[in-house]
Order: structure tokens, then C-alpha cells, then sequence
């Protein structure tokens, strides 16, 4: 005869297992992953620390909506003026534009993952002193791989302009603004 005090333990045993099993699955469901790098195109010509910067498009040969186009300005000038803390003004102006755009496809992220379905955003971005000399350029990438329902490629836009951002304050502030 089995043991019933035995049994409950392995049955509640095997459905916390399952409970933490679904509750893994179901936050890897809700991650969304995004990550974004920045390439150095050339590197500073002068060392240059700044405290303020201005950002703008510059015409592009990949077609892009004007949604994605203005959004990415919004992510940018966020990733600048909030979090890497720089002042609004013209010590260093970025001049970007978008070189690559494929928003992937948000059903085939949800439904097989792991890469399929990719979303990428590449972005050229110039780094033009007071005296309109170009003194470094770079091109950042940013890509949606999964999330939930598929993912945001909210956050593909959103990785690329902090790779902007963060090359600027490690490249033209000495550190001094974080």
C-alpha cells in the first residue's frame, strides 16, 4: 500500500515544478529581446568634451516611414537629454541618418523565436563640431529578436539610439556627464 503522506508530497512536488516551469516560460514570453551595438566608422580626430548636443536627420536612400523616422529622433533625444544628462545646444551636433530598416515580421518572432522574423534598424550617425568639422563617425545597429506577441520593434529603435548616445557621452564628455 502506498504511503498517502508521501503521495501529496510528491504531488505538490510536481506542481510547483510545473507552476515554475510555466511562470519561466511565460516571463521569456514577456522579455522582449533587443540589443544594439555601435561600430566606430572613424574615430575622434580631437579630443573634445562638450556639454551640450543637438541631433538631426539627414537625408537617407532607404525608404522609411515618417513614423519610424520620428520616432527614432524621440528615442535619440530621450537617450541624450534624460538619461546620459546633456543640455540642448550646439557644441556637438549628430548628424544620423537610417541606412537599413526592416521591421521583420511580428509573427514569425512570436510563433518560432530565437531569430526568426528579425527586426533591424541601422543607423549612420556623423558627429560634427561647433566649426562644422566632422571629428568622428559611427553606424549603430539595432534588432528585435522575440518578446511578447513578438515583440516591439520599439525596442530595436530604442537599443540603436542608446548605442548613439552612449558612444557620445564615453567619446565627447571624459565621462564627466553620468
Amino acid at each position: 500500500m502506498t504511503d498517502p503522506v508521501k503521495t501529496n508530497e510528491t504531488l505538490r512536488f510536481a506542481h510547483r515544478s510545473i507552476l515554475c516551469l510555466f511562470l519561466t516560460l511565460l516571463a521569456l514570453a514577456l522579455t522582449g529581446c533587443a540589443s544594439g551595438t555601435a561600430t566606430q566608422i572613424h574615430a575622434p580626430t580631437a579630443t573634445l568634451h562638450v556639454n551640450s548636443v543637438e541631433s538631426a536627420e539627414e537625408p537617407s536612400a532607404v525608404a522609411v516611414p515618417e513614423s519610424i523616422r520620428s520616432r527614432f529622433q524621440a528615442q535619440l533625444d530621450e537617450a541624450l537629454y534624460t538619461d546620459n544628462h546633456f543640455q540642448r545646444g550646439s557644441e556637438l551636433k549628430i548628424r544620423w541618418q537610417l541606412a537599413a530598416y526592416d521591421e521583420g515580421s511580428r509573427a514569425l518572432r512570436y510563433l518560432v523565436g530565437f531569430g526568426a522574423g528579425r527586426g533591424k534598424i541601422v543607423v549612420r550617425a556623423r558627429f560634427v563640431d561647433s566649426k562644422n568639422r566632422e571629428v568622428a563617425a559611427i553606424q549603430s545597429e539595432g534588432s528585435i529578436t522575440m518578446g511578447a506577441f513578438g515583440g516591439s520593434y520599439e525596442a530595436a529603435l530604442s537599443e540603436c539610439a542608446e548605442a548613439i548616445a552612449n558612444y557620445t557621452r564615453d567619446n565627447f564628455t571624459g565621462g564627466a556627464l553620468r
